[in-house]
C-alpha cells in the first residue's frame, strides 16, 4: 500500500478565497487580529505559569500536555472548569457560582444530533462563528493531547461537540473530534478527545461512529488522518473490522431474503465504503491484517 501523503491544510489566503463574498471581508479581519494575538501570546508563552491540574465534575485530572490558557485568569497549580461552557477559574468558589448562573442559550454551534434514551446530543460548532468556545476546546484538548493538536488555526475546521444531557437546561462536555471544512477529502476526523473521566465508557467509539456516519450522509469515503497513536490505531482497527462483519452480515441476510443465493452476491470494496463510510485503503488495510485477503501480485 502506499503510505499516507502529509495532509496540507488550507493557508489564509485559500480559506478567504473559497469563503463567500460576504464572509471573505469577515474573515480576513478575523486572521488580522488573530496573528496580533497569536505574537502576543509567543512573547508570554515560555513565562506564564502552567497548571497541573484540571478540576471537572469533582474530579481531578492531571494534565499530560503544556498548555497556554488565553483567557484572564490567575492560574494555579488546578484550574477549575465548568462542565458546561468549558470556561476556567482559579478557584472552585468562583467556579461554583458561575455554575449556579451558567445557562448558555442557546449552546455554541447548531444542534445535529440528539439521542433521548441514552441522554446525549452532539452539535456542530464552527472555528470562525464560534471562535470563543472552539479556542477553549483546544486548550482543554491540548492538555491531554500531545500531537495533531490545534490550538491557534481553527478556522478551517468544524468542531463536532458531545454532551450529556443532564435536565432541560443543563448540559455536560464529554468531548469533541475536528474535521476540515472548506475542502472534501477522505479526512474525516483530524483530532479526537475524550476527557479521561468519562474514558471506557464508549464515548470515544461514539464519536468515530459518528465521524463515519458524516462521510456516509456526504458520500465521501474516509478516514482519520495520520499519523495514529498506537492507541487509536487499535480502536480504529477493531471499529473498522467489526463494521466490515455488520455490513457483511446485514447486506447478505438482506440479499438472501430476496431469494438471492449466497454464493452469487458480490462484495467488493465500492459496496463496503457505501455501507460503512470507510474509505477503501482503510478497509484493505485492515482486511491485510487480519489475513482475511492477501494481495495477488502479476508475475
Amino acid at each position: 500500500m502506499e503510505e499516507e501523503p502529509r495532509r496540507k491544510y488550507l493557508s489564509e489566503k485559500d480559506i478567504i478565497d473559497q469563503a463567500p463574498p460576504d464572509q471573505a471581508k469577515l474573515l480576513r479581519a478575523h486572521f488580522e487580529e488573530d496573528n496580533i494575538m497569536r505574537n502576543k501570546l509567543d512573547e508570554t508563552k515560555g513565562v506564564q505559569p502552567q497548571p497541573k491540574y484540571i478540576y471537572f465534575w469533582g474530579k481531578q485530572m492531571e494534565i499530560e500536555q503544556k498548555c497556554v490558557f488565553f483567557q484572564n485568569v490567575q492560574v494555579y497549580e488546578t484550574l477549575f472548569v465548568c462542565e458546561q461552557c468549558i470556561g476556567y477559574f482559579s478557584d472552585k468558589d468562583t467556579l461554583d457560582r458561575h455554575y449556579e448562573r451558567c445557562i448558555p442559550d442557546p449552546l455554541p454551534g447548531k444542534e445535529i444530533y440528539r439521542d433521548c434514551e441514552k441522554k446525549f446530543v452532539i452539535r456542530e460548532a464552527d472555528g470562525f462563528y464560534d471562535s470563543s468556545f472552539v479556542l477553549r476546546l483546544c486548550q482543554i484538548g491540548r492538555c491531554f493531547i500531545g500531537h495533531k493538536q490545534l490550538q491557534y488555526d481553527i478556522e478551517p475546521f468544524y468542531f463536532y461537540v458531545l454532551y450529556e444531557i443532564i435536565d432541560g437546561e443543563k448540559y455536560r462536555f464529554i468531548g469533541y473530534f475536528s474535521k476540515q471544512k472548506y475542502q472534501h477529502t477522505s479526512c474525516n476526523l483530524c483530532c479526537l478527545l475524550v476527557l479521561p473521566c468519562f474514558q471506557g465508557r464508549g464515548f470515544g467509539r461514539l464519536l468515530i461512529d459518528f465521524s463515519f456516519l458524516l462521510s456516509k450522509t456526504e458520500h465521501v469515503p474516509g478516514g482519520p488522518e495520520f499519523p495514529l497513536s498506537e492507541s487509536a490505531d487499535h480502536i480504529y482497527h477493531k471499529y473498522i473490522l467489526e463494521s466490515i462483519y455488520e455490513a457483511t452480515f446485514n447486506y447478505c441476510h438482506n440479499e438472501l431474503k430476496k431469494g438471492i443465493k449466497l454464493e452469487n452476491i458480490d462484495l467488493n470494496l465500492r459496496l463496503y465504503q457505501s455501507l460503512t463510510g470507510i474509505g477503501a485503503k482503510f478497509i484493505v488495510k485492515v482486511l491485510l491484517e487480519e489475513k482475511i485477503i492477501k494481495i495477488k501480485r502479476s508475475k
